[in-house]
């Protein structure tokens, strides 16, 4: 028996535009394939150069980096060989102007061969004083306080910028042991820092003592108390005795 034999339809016309449309757009897409294929056979055949090119650049940046780095080690060790090279390990050996540091003078207190002593300071010419300089010919005792309370006499009169003064003054000298009111109750004794009690420069007795007084002891001294005649100028050692007098005894 013989098989059956399928007998083969013609297409029809829309089945035969249909296979036309899908060839095209299979050869399209062959097309695009072979494109696809063509354009990454160039990226891999370009690839390797442009990743040498990174690369090389990488490594010229190391080298970059490592000339840096050693240059900045360089400096820093030539700032260790230099700056450790000192006289005394207090200074860096560098000088600027010998002469200034190495004064060509004798200093205050070192030797001197040029004086029979062997000292640089001297002491004033006998029977001389500095310029503008007054001395005091009273000292430090009872009969020149006194002596000095009869001879001398205010030479400053009681005005405001006078007494401003004073009260200046009587602050920053006097005021931490007498106390700012002057009752002798200054911070100094009363947080018993010292020991002694200051003069009440309200009492009895410096109420009825001259302005020459309290201008000799502020000057040498009493008791205890130290001069003040190096610290602070006659005229301002008037507006202190002048400001005890006019002010605080007045109150």
């Amino acid at each position: 028996m013989e098989p059956l034999k399928y007998m083969k339809k013609k297409p029809l016309l829309a089945e035969k535009t249909s296979n036309e449309s899908f060839m095209t757009k299979q050869n399209n897409l062959d097309t695009h394939a072979d494109d696809i294929q063509n354009t990454i056979k160039n990226i891999a055949f370009f690839r390797p150069p442009l990743l040498g090119e990174v690369w090389r650049g990488l490594l010229n940046f190391q080298r970059m980096n490592f000339k840096i780095l050693n240059k900045s080690l360089a400096a820093v060790a030539l700032i260790a060989v230099f700056g450790s090279c000192d006289r005394d390990r207090n200074t860096t050996g560098w000088e600027y102007f010998d002469d200034m540091a190495h004064s060509a003078a004798y200093e205050s207190y070192t030797p001197n061969p040029n004086f029979a002593d062997g000292k640089t300071m001297r002491n004033p010419v006998e029977g001389t004083i500095p310029l503008g300089y007054e001395p005091y010919l009273y000292t430090k005792t009872d009969e020149d306080r006194v002596k000095a309370g009869k001879e001398l006499v205010n030479p400053l009169e009681p005005t405001v910028q006078n007494l401003e003064r004073g009260k200046q003054v009587f602050e920053v000298y006097c005021m931490n042991c007498h106390g700012d009111k002057g009752d002798g109750k200054g911070f100094l004794f009363t947080s018993k820092r010292y020991p002694f009690p200051p003069a009440n420069l309200l009492s009895e007795k410096m109420i009825i003592a001259p302005a020459g007084e309290i201008f000799h002891v502020v000057t040498v001294g009493f008791g205890v108390m130290p001069q003040h005649g190096g610290q602070v100028r006659p005229e301002d050692r008037w507006k202190v005795a002048m400001y005890i007098k006019e002010v605080l005894q007045k109150q």
